[in-house]
């Protein structure tokens, strides 16, 4: 289970960084997101997050693999493709 939540939490956080990269570097950007309050809250909630993500994966990968463990793996494998596709539309 912690597999699962641990890959669950870094596409989460990899999601968030795409999501304001994106957003911040159109051309047609809202004020808001070209502040550097934003880039420094987006990095602040990445710094805080993505840390806790990486120890529930490898904490769960020292337990007994399980269907949910199965799912979070398959998750980290497919996620990179899905986020590559998602940056270019």
């Amino acid at each position: 289970m912690y597999i699962l939540e641990g890959a669950v939490v870094i596409v989460a956080a990899v999601a968030l960084y795409v999501w304001a990269r994106a957003l911040h570097h159109r051309e047609t950007a809202p004020n808001w997101a070209r502040r550097q309050v934003f880039a420094s809250a987006v990095g602040l909630v990445l710094v805080c997050v993505a840390p806790a993500g990486v120890g529930l994966l490898t904490y769960g990968l020292g337990q007994p693999m399980t269907r949910t463990s199965w799912i979070g793996v398959a998750g980290l494998a497919v996620a990179p493709a899905v986020l590559w596709r998602g940056t270019r539309s």
